[in-house]
């Protein structure tokens, strides 16, 4: 008996369109065809594609092209379905050619011919459109296992009950365990893929958690042994999690202490090093806690100069909390607000973050609630939607950081994040650390630069008073705004491309 296969997943759009298409060719089978649906989630999915190789007569076993991927299994010889995804073409196929009489074959028009040959082939791991080659390669990586290629499902090992769970102001969920990190989406999240439907300009606009996602897998590529921060692994949670990034627990070798000096856990970030040190007071090595720092600044800068260089990357939330800790070295982190360029095939393409999107965490909501009365103000009696004058209005007033995320080219430098990063730190230190790090930095001649062009010394001073100086918003204010020109040019060393029927990152030397 033949067999009619299909293999499809519940979450691919393409699957979604043709699933009504195959329901209604189905019907139209013949007696002697046995059909065989498998979903990507099915519990027992591997069983029942071990089953239909054994009625591969051949060495040649099923190959899953991604979604969905339709097959006849014929006297023990498989054939995969490639052309349109409407009923009628499908039954042809599946069916097999109808009887017809010599006449009707003699009276074949060249229009019938045409169509056959046209027919649209589907591409392995994805549409032949850089949409569909993007939005597929993520729901792969979120979905599947890359050792084992086997679909996740309730495999994140979150064991510890006494797990650190810090606020995210991009309203990601995070569980700092005794080894592990997971951070990711909570369920129920809604990914936003979305690529400027003009196609002038090459830009995608992309959710924080999704840039997360995409950003450090491109940066395991590329830069694998850099401090910079990337996952170890994808699990899946269906309690807690869409799904999770689980790297490495990183935390320095300082204790950070509560009101009464009772010690809580280890400094994780720069930030909350800066305050311990802060408390010790005169007990504190003050030498050796500068050389740390400038030693951090250093490293901070020479791997945003390499993403720089490779991707156009910028980060776009540049303070003294997003530098992470693992003992004395310092990790670049917390990359869900960030735009960099990945070439889609040969064409490159900016990831910014989606404005619409932003909105709905914490952070974007309370941006924008504070300038409700200035756009009742302006906006009252003026043409357009009042969406789009409160997007423009938001953008006006928002920090620089803020306006970079959703920046559809690079900047022609990283002058700005670098110099904001240094102002981070800076605006945080107690005084006689404050004087002894600028001394220390005066003696560095890249650090040097930075400081004298880019650093506004009068706010910096105002600034160290200021109880909101751990933002990135107050660390901005300190940066002379230089360096905000834009460059028209896209390029990229990571690209995204279709090999041996598998989209991959590749890293490109050139």
């Amino acid at each position: 008996m033949k067999i009619i296969g299909l293999v499809y997943a519940k979450w691919c759009p393409h699957c979604t369109a043709m699933k009504p298409q195959w329901d209604i060719m189905k019907s139209k089978l013949r007696p002697n065809c046995r059909v065989v649906e498998i979903e990507d989630s099915d519990y027992d999915k591997q069983t029942k594609l071990d089953n239909l190789n054994n009625d591969i007569k051949s060495d040649e076993k099923l190959q899953i092209h991604g979604y969905p991927t339709m097959f006849k299994i014929n006297n023990g010889k498989v054939d995969y379905y490639n052309g349109s995804r409407d009923s009628t073409s499908m039954e042809s196929f599946f069916n097999g050619p109808k009887t017809k009489s010599k006449t009707q074959k003699k009276n074949k028009t060249k229009k019938g011919k045409k169509s056959k040959k046209n027919k649209t082939k589907k591409m392995k791991g994805g549409e032949d459109n850089p949409d569909d080659k993007l939005r597929f390669y993520i729901n792969m990586k979120t979905m599947y296992d890359d050792t084992t290629g086997k679909s996740m499902s309730n495999n994140c090992k979150i064991v510890d009950d006494n797990c650190f769970k810090p606020n995210s102001k991009s309203d990601q969920k995070i569980n700092i365990c005794e080894s592990e990190v997971y951070k990711g989406p909570s369920k129920g999240f809604k990914r936003v893929v979305k690529f400027d439907k003009e196609n002038k300009d090459n830009y995608v606009k992309i959710d924080p958690q999704t840039m997360n996602l995409l950003v450090q897998t491109v940066i395991k590529k590329i830069a694998p042994n850099r401090k910079i921060e990337q996952y170890d692994s994808i699990c899946r949670d269906d309690n807690k999690y869409e799904y999770a990034l689980v790297g490495k627990k990183f935390s320095s070798n300082k204790d950070m202490t509560d009101a009464e000096g009772n010690i809580k856990r280890k400094a994780i970030s720069v930030e909350e090093y800066i305050e311990a040190i802060n408390k010790e007071g005169d007990t504190a090595d003050k030498q050796n806690e500068c050389n740390k720092i400038i030693g951090w600044l250093r490293s901070v800068f020479e791997n945003l100069d390499f993403l720089f260089e490779k991707i156009q990357f910028h980060h776009c939330d540049p303070k003294a909390a997003q530098l992470l800790l693992d003992g004395d070295t310092v990790i670049l982190g917390d990359l869900d607000k960030v735009t960099f360029t990945l070439n889609i095939e040969q064409t490159p393409y900016r990831m910014r973050l989606s404005w619409g999107e932003t909105l709905k965490n914490k952070s974007g909501y309370n941006s924008v609630k504070k300038t409700l009365g200035y756009v009742k103000k302006k906006v009252f009696g003026m043409g357009g939607s009042l969406g789009s004058h409160l997007k423009s209005i938001s953008s006006d007033r928002s920090s620089e950081p803020e306006k970079m995320r959703f920046e559809s080219k690079p900047r022609k430098t990283n002058i700005f994040e670098k110099a904001a990063f240094m102002a981070s730190i800076l605006l945080q230190l107690n005084t006689t650390l404050y004087n002894k790090i600028i001394t220390k930095i005066k003696e560095d001649p890249v650090l040097k630069n930075i400081y004298e062009t880019y650093i506004d010394k009068i706010q910096i001073k105002k600034n160290r008073k200021n109880s909101k100086k751990t933002g990135h918003a107050i660390a901005s204010e300190c940066v002379t705004q230089i360096g905000k020109e834009l460059n028209k040019i896209l390029k990229s060393n990571a690209s995204l491309v279709n090999k041996d029927g598998d989209l991959v990152i590749e890293y490109n030397w050139w």
